[in-house]
């Protein structure tokens, strides 16, 4: 398993989620599945490691994702 880290930026605030993908999976892919569930959803669900946080994507303004296995 692949282990990525994604960064939201929003309007006011920063959120942070742990993926976990098969090792086929590569960065793009993950960024690819990302934005089509912005692009269907108003809002969505991520984990953290100490909770849950609804995303409202109309805050949304940048995706970053690190790849903890480059």
């Amino acid at each position: 398993m692949k282990e990525f880290n994604v960064c939201y930026t929003l309007d006011a605030d920063i959120k942070f989620e742990k993926i976990r993908k098969e090792t086929s999976f590569r960065k793009e892919e993950v960024l690819q599945e990302l934005f089509k569930k912005v692009e269907c959803c108003k809002y969505f669900i991520i984990q953290s490691e100490n909770k849950n946080h609804i995303i409202r994507t109309s805050k949304i303004r940048y995706i970053r994702i690190l790849d903890k296995n480059e």
